[in-house]
């Protein structure tokens, strides 16, 4: 006679037979039918870079696949805000089998520095590269008539170090 076994283990199955249990569980295909809907258009989230130089703040975004008329920028109240979107682009025809990249709607927000102009002075739009120019507002000077250091090292934020890839 065979002993019960009262121990559930759910993976029992994926070590006994990995390729039986990837089968069974897989969850690759995100469109199961063609006439399924998209996943949902708020999923988006790009990434962006802020830049200090000596006379002015570069903020810039990777936006493939957007168009330039699908992007929205504003000032208000010492934040910038970009909105814009990224079209779903599988074509109601087509039959999804995987998607990875992400698309839809979205809006990012960066509160102004102190010393930033509250107004764009350049944007561009190239190779789904998104850059906005915010110029430095002139610094404050002295009773001497000489401008004042902002930083304590002469260097754009004050000295600390150049920022370089995530570790």
């Amino acid at each position: 006679m065979k002993a019960l076994d009262l121990h559930w283990n759910p993976l029992k199955a994926f070590h006994e037979s990995p390729d039986a249990f990837r089968s069974e569980f897989s969850i690759e295909p995100l469109c199961l039918h063609p006439e399924a809907p998209p996943p949902a258009l708020d999923a988006w989230n790009p990434k962006f870079d802020v830049v200090e130089t000596a006379g002015e703040y570069l903020i810039q975004a990777d936006l493939p696949g957007s168009k330039r008329e699908a992007i929205k920028i504003s000032v208000e109240e010492d934040e910038l805000t970009v909105f814009g979107e990224r079209p779903y682009a599988v074509a109601p025809e087509q039959f999804c089998r995987r998607l990875e990249r992400d698309f839809g709607l979205f809006a990012r927000s960066f509160a102004l520095p102190p010393d930033a102009v509250a107004e764009i002075s350049g944007v561009q739009f190239q190779d789904g590269v998104l850059t906005i120019r915010l110029a430095k507002k002139a610094p404050p000077h002295r009773e001497d008539g000489s401008a004042a250091d902002r930083s304590q090292s002469g260097q754009p934020g004050g000295g600390k170090g150049a920022c370089g890839p995530a570790r």
